[in-house]
């Protein structure tokens, strides 16, 4: 399963270190798709944490949404941030928790937001947003 979702494009390697790396604390937000129902017992697991390359790593917020999509295929969204930025962090955790991943897409990286961007198009960053990354 390949991540979708926001992604940020730089030749600017101090503010992509600055966006990615754990000490500035840019949080990262994921919608997590699942065919399985969400019961409050995976969201416990979780936010309990999991090892992930030899780190263990805790989200920062594990969020349910109450409802189906409404998709026939019985899909379930769960919302997940996280501060590490590990690769396959959010996939393990939700692994971890009994759940199979079957969509994967980032909808945040600190203040900036995907919003209605659609697929496959891009916009440049506002000069307010190159003033980030702030901490969440």
């Amino acid at each position: 399963v390949a991540t979708t979702g926001l992604l940020l494009v730089t030749n600017d390697g101090e503010w992509a270190n600055r966006i990615a790396h754990p000490k500035y604390g840019v949080l990262k937000e994921y919608i997590v798709t699942t065919t399985q129902k969400v019961k409050p017992m995976h969201l416990e697991k979780i936010a309990e944490g999991t090892e992930v390359e030899g780190t263990f790593v805790v989200p920062k917020g594990v969020y349910s949404f109450d409802r189906r999509t409404g998709d026939p295929k019985h899909e379930y969204k769960v919302r997940v941030v996280v501060g590490e930025g590990k690769k396959h962090e959010v996939r393990e955790l939700v692994a971890n928790a009994g759940l199979q991943v079957t969509a994967l897409k980032r909808v945040r990286i600190g203040q900036l937001s995907l919003q209605d961007l659609p697929i496959g198009k891009f916009r440049g960053l506002r000069k307010r947003e190159l003033e980030l990354p702030k901490k969440n």
